[in-house]
């Protein structure tokens, strides 16, 4: 997601004033990736933060994280388990978006071209 071209269908990481991956592992040895975070932050605008707590405790230990929870979306993978902690952090944070990863989306309606996917 985070390499994903710019354009139709990508989150348009350079365009947001403020984008956090909170990661979460079972233990500081089990990170993947971990040679790109620093190119992700440059290039992209990632600031990754790996972590073995829950969502809620990592978002609430970022002391330099400031947010609006109308403008702020959270996006889950991992299954189950991952959707829920999300959900608990999203009610505590008051944010009303939430993509879930367990959770099938709406089909994508582009107007410029009519073309559903």
């Amino acid at each position: 997601m985070i390499e994903t071209s710019m354009g139709r269908g990508s989150l348009d990481l350079t365009y947001r004033e403020d984008v956090r991956l909170y990661y979460k592992v079972a233990n500081e040895d089990s990170v993947c990736y971990e040679a790109l975070f620093e190119s992700w932050e440059k290039e992209y605008g990632v600031k990754t933060i790996v972590h073995t707590s829950s969502f809620l405790d990592a978002f609430d230990d970022d002391d330099t994280l400031e947010y609006e929870p109308e403008t702020t979306a959270v996006i889950s993978l991992g299954g189950e388990e991952a959707d829920k902690m999300a959900e608990e952090l999203c009610e505590e944070a008051e944010i009303r978006l939430h993509v879930k990863s367990t959770q099938e989306q709406d089909d994508m309606h582009y107007a410029d071209t009519g073309r559903v996917v």
